[in-house]
C-alpha cells in the first residue's frame, strides 16, 4: 500500500486549487456588494437608481474599451452617463481582481 505524506496531500490540494483557478470565469462583471445579503430590503429586486457602477475585470484578458462600454451601458439604464472615477484592487474576486469605478452622472441637456 502507498502511504500518503502530508506533503503529498498539500501538493494535491494546491494543484486542485490552481486548476480550479485556471477554470475560473475571467469575464468582466458588475460588482454587487450586497448581492447575497438576504437581510437587505432591496434583496433580489431591480435597482431603481444607480450613482456608481463597479466593474471587476482581469486586466490581462480585458480591453479597457469593453469596461468603459459596460459602465456606459449600465448607467444609461438610468438615463445617466458613465464618468470614470478610479481603479482599485481590494475587493473583487481573484480571477477578476481589478475594480474600475465609474460615477453615473445625470445627462446634461444641450
Amino acid at each position: 500500500m502507498m502511504k500518503l505524506s502530508c506533503r503529498h496531500i498539500l501538493y494535491s490540494i494546491a494543484a486542485a486549487a490552481f486548476l480550479a483557478g485556471c477554470a475560473a470565469d475571467l469575464q468582466p462583471h458588475i460588482y454587487k456588494p450586497r448581492e447575497f445579503d438576504r437581510t437587505q430590503s432591496d434583496y433580489n429586486k431591480p435597482l431603481k437608481d444607480r450613482n456608481e457602477v463597479i466593474i471587476c475585470f482581469n486586466k490581462l484578458k480585458t480591453k479597457p474599451q469593453l469596461i468603459a462600454n459596460m459602465a456606459a451601458l449600465e448607467c444609461s439604464r438610468f438615463n445617466k452617463n458613465a464618468e470614470f472615477n478610479k481603479q482599485e484592487a481590494n475587493f473583487c474576486p481573484l480571477a477578476t481582481p481589478i475594480a474600475a469605478r465609474y460615477w453615473c452622472v445625470p445627462k446634461v441637456s444641450r
